[in-house]
């Protein structure tokens, strides 16, 4: 359907994918195609999101992020900076946040032998390559815990199962409704980020990293990862 140049017949096919697996990345990254040839740039800028934190290290992934952002008008907060090029992002990229979550328990893993290596050793037991093996792979498993952590954290918020990015700029409220115009109202910027706390009828209650909490209607979130 996209080849043929029938792109909303090619965004429900992507879009009825995602409802069965959120983590296809190539689905996210074929539905921001389909949407940005629709021009709604909001959107496709959103999914290009969603794809990248869930597979950073494919070129196509990080390319289509800075041209879906750019046409937007707007990145996703926590992303922002990998639109740019620094050593702390140049390493984040590398792997998404659940591959460096998996990369940190690898690192426990070989830390936790070493040690244990270390102690039969201290103990008596004598096997000539224990001692330097054991130390060589302790030091392995703190370097790769620690870049472990430090490419986890790169993506911020973006990292948590539950973060949803704000596609179209509108109004974050104290309840889940339009009715009362007494409740206390903030304008919400496209771009944003939060985490998903409760969800109501449609709407959902969003936490931001400040501590600000609210509802905004859930066509408005692109989810990241669900």
């Amino acid at each position: 359907a996209y080849a043929a140049g029938q792109f909303p017949a090619a965004e429900k096919s992507w879009r009825d994918a995602l409802a069965k697996n959120p983590t296809d990345w190539i689905a996210r990254h074929n539905l921001s195609l389909a949407l940005a040839q629709q021009d709604k740039p909001g959107e496709a800028a959103a999914h290009a999101a969603a794809a990248f934190v869930q597979n950073p290290a494919l070129p196509a992934i990080r390319w289509h992020l800075a041209h879906a952002t750019e046409k937007a008008g707007f990145a996703p907060t926590p992303l922002a900076p990998f639109l740019q090029s620094d050593p702390v992002r140049e390493l984040a990229r590398t792997y998404s946040p659940a591959q460096w979550q998996r990369l940190l328990i690898a690192s426990a893993v070989v830390a936790a032998l070493a040690l244990a290596g270390l102690l039969a050793h201290t103990y008596g037991l004598r096997v000539r390559a224990l001692f330097p093996t054991s130390v060589t792979l302790l030091l392995l498993g703190i370097l790769a815990a620690a870049a472990s952590v430090a490419g986890w954290q790169a993506y911020g918020t973006a990292a948590d199962t539950r973060a949803v990015v704000v596609w179209r700029a509108g109004t974050l409220r104290s309840i889940p409704t339009e009715a009362d115009t007494t409740q206390k109202t903030t304008a919400l910027a496209a771009g944003s980020v939060a985490v998903v706390t409760k969800s109501f009828l449609g709407w959902q209650q969003l936490a931001f990293e400040n501590g600000q909490t609210g509802w905004v209607r859930q066509d408005d979130l692109v989810p990241l990862w669900r």
